[in-house]
């Protein structure tokens, strides 16, 4: 019997080697359902039902398993469904209550991050465990779409009622708490997309007429904004990371963005009210859910057109593609090396300065960041990358979001005159 085995493993290796080939998956609101989609053919392969209204979808690393936000109706959802895919049938329907209006979901690491709406709070799913593992408060009202970087698992979402994206690090505060924080930004953020390298995340607001915001992760600060006239609803980064791709939900099109330049490239009409958007790995093509047409189309992005239509259901929404991905290389801490601290009220005549408000350099460490970069004793650090810096508490907070080989931007006063100064950050020991 061991022999037969062995022989049949060896005659028919496409048995162990074959891999499922990827598959589109779309989210229908009003039918409460996901549809399995095979890229090629656009056919619809399978359906599979869902909790109550689903808006959102992401996928395992190993492309095998979906977890549906079932966001609700008129009545708030508080659950997750999770699928099987090559099987096309539901695992199970996770509870998450209290936490209810689940909506943006992604995956890192296993484990399934989520946010809840109602409860201003990102929660986090153990698949292996079968339970919420952790929940943290954004504080923010209207906690709605959300990004995870795959190298650190830093967590982003866009806060409608309260005009910021929150940024979330759920283990690199003190004593391995979350660390929180929050960048304004104007005309109810919905839509977001983060680069590929972390650097930088684009929030589109969901009022028309307003402006795109460019946040620098490395200090949650605003860099820059872009004019939109229309509804920027959804982004997303090619993979590469040389384009943007922005739903207009106003105008009925998918307009491109340089990433470098900030420059739009190209518009391509799409149809009535475009949501959802996912690009394939190789970034030829490109699927938009077009909620009021019920429809999903597919695009050709070096053609630039529209080449196909499916229809995967009444008021398609969210929209991913199960495919296993690669392992992603973990992005490392950045370390300033100097020793810092707060201002007194006889440090304000000393050092010139027109507050308390900042952080006075005590002792550059030799060989370090901040000795290359020219601090010295008695520098005062009053800003990184235009943020405010408060005290040594908001530096350090400030700092614990940047990585290694991170560019920062200090403004400092010496000797009463203030200067910029560029400092690159090293990986943290240990």
């Amino acid at each position: 019997m061991v022999r037969l085995a062995v022989i049949s493993l060896l005659t028919f290796p496409c048995l162990l080697l074959a891999e499922v080939a990827p598959s589109l998956l779309v989210l229908s609101k009003t039918e409460s359902k996901l549809s399995i989609i095979d890229l090629e053919t656009l056919q619809v392969k399978a359906t599979v039902p869902t909790g109550n209204s689903p808006h959102e979808v992401c996928v395992s690393a190993d492309g095998n398993t979906a977890f549906v936000a079932d966001y609700g109706a008129s009545v708030p959802g508080s659950t997750i469904t999770m699928i099987d895919i090559p099987a096309a049938k539901v695992i199970r329907t996770i509870d998450i209550a209290p936490l209810r209006r689940p909506h943006g979901i992604g995956e890192f690491q296993g484990k399934i991050y989520f946010t809840s709406e109602t409860s201003a709070a990102i929660g986090r799913y153990d698949p292996a465990e079968d339970k919420v593992d952790l929940i943290v408060g954004t504080g923010q009202q209207g906690s709605h779409m959300l990004a995870i970087d795959p190298a650190d698992g830093r967590i982003y979402t866009t806060n409608i009622g309260s005009d910021s994206v929150s940024a979330i690090d759920p283990q690199r505060g003190p004593g391995g708490s979350a660390l929180t924080s929050h960048c304004d930004v104007a005309g109810q953020p919905e839509g977001i997309a983060l680069s590929p390298d972390g650097r930088e995340l684009w929030a589109g607001p969901r009022l028309p007429g307003q402006k795109i915001s460019i946040v620098e992760t490395a200090g949650d600060t605003v860099k820059q904004t872009i004019d939109f006239d229309g509804v920027p609803i959804r982004m997303t980064f090619t993979p590469d990371g040389s384009k943007v791709l922005v739903s207009d939900a106003k105008n009925h099109s998918l307009v491109v963005f340089d990433a470098k330049t900030k420059e739009r490239v190209g518009e391509i009409k799409v149809d009535e009210i475009p949501i959802g958007c996912i690009i394939t790995a190789d970034g030829s093509k490109a699927f938009v859910s077009c909620a009021a047409a019920h429809k999903v189309v597919a695009v050709d992005l070096k053609e630039m057109k529209v080449i196909g239509s499916i229809d995967a259901g009444a008021t398609p929404d969210g929209i991913a593609i199960a495919q296993a991905r690669p392992a992603v290389t973990p992005r490392k801490p950045g370390m300033l090396g100097a020793q810092l601290e707060n201002l007194g009220g006889a440090d304000v005549g000393r050092l010139k300065l027109a507050s308390t408000q900042g952080v006075m350099v005590v002792n550059p460490t030799p060989n370090s960041p901040a000795a290359a970069a020219g601090l010295k004793p008695d520098d005062v650090i009053v800003s990184i990358n235009g943020a405010p810096v408060l005290n040594v508490q908001n530096f350090v907070r400030k700092l614990q979001r940047a990585s290694a080989g991170d560019e920062l931007t200090f403004d400092i006063v010496r000797d009463g005159e203030k200067q910029a100064v560029t400092v690159k950050l090293a990986p943290r020991p240990g």
